[in-house]
């Protein structure tokens, strides 16, 4: 499979760049030239080890431009369709009051980024760069920023990188109980990403990411997280390919609550055995 990917590539007239995304979840400090303009498609499917079934299919249309060297600004459109089946007992244990019979799409909202790298990796002996981003959507505005730091090493075949993200500003229902109204509670998210990359012949990369994440809300912590998998990355002149998938290692959450379905898709989301077997393609212009 991988030299038939190899020969279409080649036949279109690909060759080898320096600004491709080498993963599919970490972030680096490579950006798009000046004026230069790149299209990226990604789809991620995601699953549940929690009770009863659930499948999501996330989708995000991206758009970036270089406004100078180490500014880049980026759009992006997200959506995605999920499916969930819960019996009665089941639903229970997700926080819901009765089944759970859900297959709808929707469109998540819209995200607008900057990133802006404060040292080259090809220049400095690391790296560095600053990520910010304003997302807005059914699940309220969310704010994140994220760290970023980049070191290539054996004439740039290797490249290490890691990150550190936070979102703020995302609220959740709390549904009516006894003698508690209905009511809503902030969450914050703490993200902490690793990844290694090499480059083991012209144009492909093979790649191992590691992530980390918490989930606070209403002022205690609620779920945690680590994913680890590897990634095949595909770069050329104008054109790229990445796919990534990453298997949960750990897993610990809070005692559920009781809710309603909203929430028990919500429990089932944050439960992935996946954090996502994910697929990137984008061409520059």
């Amino acid at each position: 499979m991988t030299w038939v990917i190899a020969g279409l590539c080649a036949a279109v007239g690909f060759s080898a760049r320096a600004d491709e995304p080498l993963f599919g979840y970490v972030n680096t400090t490579d950006l798009l030239p000046r004026d230069k303009v790149q299209i990226e498609q990604w789809a991620t499917w995601r699953d549940s080890d929690g009770p009863g079934r659930f499948h999501r299919l996330e989708g995000r249309t991206e758009v970036d431009y270089g406004l100078t060297s180490d500014l880049q600004v980026t759009a992006y459109l997200n959506y995605s369709r999920q499916s969930a089946r819960l019996d009665a007992a089941a639903a229970r244990t997700a926080g819901a009051a009765g089944s759970v019979d859900i297959h709808s799409g929707r469109l998540d909202g819209v995200t607008a980024e900057a990133i802006w790298r404060v040292a080259s990796p090809y220049l400095a002996p690391v790296g560095a760069a600053l990520l910010a981003d304003y997302s807005f959507g059914p699940d309220q505005p969310v704010f994140g920023v994220k760290g970023i730091v980049q070191k290539n090493l054996l004439d740039d075949t290797l490249v290490l990188a890691a990150n550190l993200r936070l979102d703020v500003g995302q609220r959740e229902s709390l549904p009516a109980q006894a003698g508690r109204p209905a009511a809503w509670r902030h969450v914050t998210r703490l993200e902490a990403d690793l990844g290694a990359s090499y480059r083991f012949r012209p144009n492909w990369s093979a790649a191992l990411e590691l992530r980390a994440r918490d989930r606070y809300a209403g002022g205690a912590w609620r779920d945690t997280a680590i994913y680890a998998g590897p990634t095949l990355h595909y770069g050329a002149q104008r054109w790229f390919m990445t796919l990534s998938a990453l298997g949960r290692l750990h897993g610990a959450h809070r005692a559920n609550r009781p809710g309603d379905a909203a929430g028990a898709l919500s429990y089932l989301a944050e439960r992935t055995r996946a954090d996502g077997v994910r697929f990137r393609i984008g061409r520059t212009f």
